[in-house]
Formats: C-alpha cells, structure tokens, sequence
C-alpha cells in the first residue's frame, strides 16, 4: 500500500500535505492528466497543466526541488517507479479508467506502493472502490485500491445521491469530498 493518499481539491494545504512526509530536497512528481479529454488535452494544455503543478508545489514547498513530469499511457509503470508522488488529474473518470484497466487491483496496489498518491476529483475517484461520477449521473467502480467510497464535489443538495452511494456496499467508508478540503488516508 502507498505510503499516503492525499485526495481532494489542490490547496495550499493540499500541497503542503503531499511533500510533508517526504525528507528528500528534490522530488520527482508524476502528473497523470489522462482523464482529460483527447481533443482538449494536447501537448501545449499538458505543458501548462505540468508547470501549474510544479509553480504551486514550489510556491508552498519553496524549500524543495520539483521535477514534474506528465505520465505517457505506454509508459505508465516506468513513470510510477521514478515518482515520489503522483498526481492524478480531474476530468473523465472512464477516460482515465480506460487507462489502467488492463492492471488486476493488485498489481496497481505494487505498482503505486511507497509512492505519495494523490488526486483531484476523478483523480480522486480513481483510487476508490466505487464512487458517484457526476459526469454519468451514476454510481461506477474505482480502481479499488483504497477500500473506500467518494463522491467529488459533493453538495448538499446531492444529499439523495450520497444516501444512494452510501447503501451501495455499505460496509465500505464513504468520503464525501466537498469542493475546496481535501482528505489524507
């Protein structure tokens, strides 16, 4: 199991949080933006989603070194391996699933084990074993690599969603992840 997943909305205390159990001066981050959609998600809005990442850990973390390096779907394990932490991106839960689903749960479990793993809505959603996704109106299945359940941007007057959520596998802990906090697990 990873050493901390850090799951919500990016804050200064979000990106505090990350590197606050990590000693080393230069740390490697991993920013996974597969869940943004392909004819929106090209090389120029990759460039600038990395150097956001990499400007806002510095500006809160000014006594690290951030290398900050966007995953590529054929080498995905390589990236992971050379990560101190990895950043999952919000946007299309099933694009970014699509990704991954060739991995079993266990091998995703080693595969991401010691690494700071963190993300912002579907990137938080990702780590889950099930979760609302707003974008399908539905209930779906995580990863299951935390045994937990998420509903990013939840709002009150989600509520009926939530109890929907919440009598779905029950025995699981639900994590509603409400815009602006986040969560570490």
């Amino acid at each position: 199991m990873a050493s901390k997943f850090v799951l919500g909305s990016p804050s200064q205390e979000f990106y505090r949080e990350l590197v606050s159990d990590i000693e080393k001066r230069n740390i490697n981050v991993l920013s996974v933006g597969f869940a943004m959609v392909y004819q929106f998600y090209d090389a120029v809005s990759q460039n600038a989603t990395t150097d956001r990442l990499k400007r806002s850990l510095e500006w809160i973390n000014p006594h690290k070194r951030f290398t900050v390096v966007a995953a590529t779907p054929l080498s995905i394990e390589d990236d992971v391996r050379r990560a101190d932490i990895v950043y999952i991106h919000g946007g299309n839960g099933d694009t970014l699933q699509s990704y991954f689903n060739h991995f079993t749960t266990d091998q995703l479990k080693d595969m991401f084990d010691g690494v700071v793993c963190s993300g912002h809505s579907a990137g938080a959603n990702f780590w889950a074993d099930c979760y609302y996704s707003n974008d399908n109106q539905a209930i779906c299945e995580g990863m299951g690599i935390l045994p937990i359940k998420t509903f990013s941007h939840y709002q009150s007057w989600k509520f009926e969603k939530l109890f929907e959520l919440a009598m779905h596998k029950s025995e699981l802990p639900l994590i509603p992840l409400i815009d602006g906090d986040y969560i570490v697990i």
